[in-house]
């Protein structure tokens, strides 16, 4: 697939899931020895491929999390503009440590992203600065407004960028180039 974003060209494949494909992996994973590897394993071959290849995790703790988390050499940690999303960052932190330990190195957290930001709520402002006072420079700089439309993607079965590149995209777009940027340096 090739779209562009802003006039700079990208090329990328995309390979969709929806939950029930998902709940049925889970499922089939908690039967499977060394389950927590099997998502890296797939993903080995590829990596020779692709510059980055970039997996989206379900928000919780599931057996999809922790194989993406050990398939991983960094995290982008999405924060949701709630106080209480921040307050759960250190048990996320936890879990990616305790994958460190077991794969005796990487993940490590690339940064972290503030998503669902909407400007005119206190809350997200509250959110923000806690979260740059925390991790400091490891927080991107891009913030992920909330729109209405992002949250249509499933409706148009397609990303963001592609139904409605104008509406909320553009976010998207300067953050992959800040997670290229980092992911590169």
């Amino acid at each position: 697939m090739t779209c562009a974003w802003e006039g700079v060209p990208a090329s990328f494949d995309l390979i969709p899931g929806s939950l029930d494909e998902m709940a049925d992996v889970e499922v089939q994973l908690m039967a499977l020895q060394m389950r927590e590897q099997r998502l890296a394993r797939a993903l080995a071959p590829l990596r020779r491929q692709y510059d980055v290849l970039l997996l989206d995790c379900p928000p919780n703790l599931s057996l999809l999390t922790t194989n993406a988390l050990w398939a991983a050499d960094k995290v982008l940690v999405p924060v949701q503009a709630q106080d209480k999303a921040v307050r759960q960052l250190p048990k996320i932190l936890g879990s990616i440590t305790d994958v460190q330990g077991f794969r005796d190195g990487p993940p490590g957290v690339l940064g972290f992203v503030l998503t669902m930001a909407d400007r005119r709520a206190a809350m997200s402002g509250d959110v923000d600065r806690a979260l740059r006072e925390a991790y400091g420079e490891e927080v991107f700089a891009t913030v992920i407004p909330f729109r209405t439309r992002q949250a249509e993607d499933a409706r148009w079965n397609a990303p963001v960028a592609l139904y409605a590149p104008k509406d909320g995209a553009a976010a998207y777009s300067t953050l992959a180039q800040e997670v290229l940027h980092r992911a590169h340096a």
